[in-house]
């Protein structure tokens, strides 16, 4: 399967494979360092509370993507692919020597190298490729790094007559779906690639909590789940080139997947092990997987590294579903990209027409699922580097959608519209228009998260900072402003920085600091 998912921010993939011994180099490792110490497990009828499971720390990890992706270059089939003991003796103690010390402590396997049920009497897997994974758990122990695992509890690896734990004789073959009974999106498309646990049959809850409790004694403290928009409708806009329709099968849909995240997080959450939910649909503004996931990748796979890594393939397109559930990072590093600080920055200097929405595409009012976000766009615009224009029309919101024409996307108005916008983006404008900063000033990240970003703009004459809080909750931003005061350009009003700053919610602010 050539279609793998990755997780931004949490993943660096370095390729060192070259052969060592495993007894005498490498790790050192060696059998007798299996770990004796007993892994406490709780009781499976212990309650669990899923009110607060986002107070983890996202794990930094190296992982085998980079390498499979390589063997599956070089025409190697999946079924066999492999990374032997002595690679994996590499490529641990490189991580704990060169990546350890700046936090990234696990190593993490992929999907490509086969995921086989050997030994383990309930169908879980528990060898990956040739390696058991209670090898690998103690190899990277012994160097103080942990082992992530991709695997997805609603995958089936075993055989139908394999037993549930916690059931009254249910098997595996009764998770699968019958046409008789479940209700799916398309019943007439098989599931390709994967055999999935059905989450409203009996036994599901209890499959699932048995996939936790096999990790958690194997010493496995990280799960990546993938492809959970195959599970949810059996749609991927990835796969739409290679299938035409993109459906990659039958879609059990939402009222099955939120049960099978239901069951997901709470028993993750009894057996202390870090979910990632990789490549959901995020429908709602992410409602479900916010509430049951620790973590969500929502970006593209690298592929062959590069800019693509950073999922540059799909940059500027706008799908139903993640873009409208906030994500700062992705304009901020485009815009380091363009016009950042460093040597390899593509357009510093110069000065690029920039704009949200044009004469060909969607009107970016009929885009924003939120439409507070609407003044805070040409808060963006208007602020970063480059000249802004602004499509008729769309300075007092007017929509309209590509699939419509061009009639609606070029319609003739009877005369000008004004309304709050107008007049923010008027507001906008005027400073643009004052400004050396605005104009001719280079760009720098100042503070960043998912829903706020301040950044400055900065020439020899002019110091401006562009803060934007796209949250309908107030931010208090504390950074090191390098001066006391500021005016604030679009209002007039004098800020404070002493204390922090605090961003009022849905506002922008361009604040001119004191010399």
């Amino acid at each position: 399967m050539e279609y793998k998912k990755i997780t931004l921010f949490c993943l660096l993939m370095i390729g060192i494979f070259t052969s060592t011994s495993c007894k005498d180099e490498g790790t050192g490792w060696t059998p007798d360092m299996i770990p004796d110490d007993e892994v406490e497990v709780p009781d499976y009828d212990e309650e669990v509370d899923i009110s607060n499971i986002h107070k983890f720390k996202a794990p930094l990890y190296w992982s085998v993507y980079e390498f499979c992706m390589e063997m599956a270059d070089n025409g190697i089939p999946e079924y066999q692919m492999d990374m032997n003991a002595e690679e994996w003796d590499k490529a641990i103690d490189w991580v704990a020597e060169n990546l350890k010390p700046y936090g990234y402590d696990m190593l993490c396997t992929d999907g490509f190298i086969p995921m086989l049920c050997e030994k383990n009497e309930y169908g879980y897997m528990d060898k990956y490729g040739s390696m058991y994974l209670k090898d690998l758990v103690a190899k990277c122990k012994a160097k103080g790094l942990k082992l992530g695992v991709y695997d997805n509890p609603l995958w089936l690896h075993g055989k139908d007559e394999t037993p549930i734990q916690n059931t009254n004789n249910i098997t595996l073959g009764q998770l699968k779906y019958d046409a008789e009974s479940d209700v799916v999106a398309h019943p007439d498309e098989p599931d390709k690639f994967f055999t999935y646990v059905v989450a409203t049959h009996k036994g599901a809850k209890e499959y699932i909590d048995g996939f936790f409790k096999h990790y958690k004694e194997l010493g496995v403290e990280y799960i990546r789940m993938d492809f959970l928009s195959w599970y949810e409708d059996g749609f991927d806009r990835g796969m739409e080139a290679s299938w035409g329709n993109g459906l990659v099968g039958r879609g059990y849909g939402r009222e099955c997947y939120e049960k099978a995240l239901e069951y997901i997080c709470i028993s993750a959450t009894r057996y202390g092990i870090f979910t990632s939910l990789v490549m959901p649909h995020l429908k709602n503004n992410a409602e479900l997987e916010r509430k049951y996931g620790n973590m969500v990748r929502i970006v593209a796979d690298t592929g062959q590294g590069g800019w693509n890594h950073f999922s540059d393939d799909s940059r500027g397109k706008v799908y139903e579903g993640w873009p409208n559930s906030m994500n700062m990072f992705e304009i901020n590093h485009s815009l380091l990209r363009q016009f950042g600080p460093d040597n390899w920055t593509l357009y510093k200097g110069k000065h690029l027409l920039c704009f949200v929405d044009n004469h060909d595409v969607t009107r970016i009012a009929s885009i924003l699922t939120n439409e507070k976000h609407l003044p805070l766009i040409y808060g963006m615009l208007f602020g970063m580097p480059g000249i802004p224009c602004v499509y008729y029309g769309s300075e007092w919101g007017a929509k309209a959608k590509k699939e419509d024409g061009d009639p609606a996307l070029r319609a003739c108005f009877e005369k000008p519209e004004w309304n709050d916008l107008t007049t923010f983006i008027s507001r906008l404008a005027e400073a643009k228009k004052h400004s050396d900063a605005l104009n001719y000033g280079d760009f720098r990240s100042v503070l960043l998260t998912n829903r706020q970003c301040i950044f400055e703009r900065k020439t020899d004459s002019e110091r401006v900072l562009v803060a934007i809080n796209a949250d309908d909750q107030p931010f208090m931003a504390h950074f090191d402003a390098g001066c006391g005061t500021a005016v604030d350009l679009i209002t007039g009003e004098t800020h404070d920085f002493g204390g922090g700053s605090e961003l009022a919610p849905y506002s922008a602010a361009y604040w001119k600091m004191e010399r």
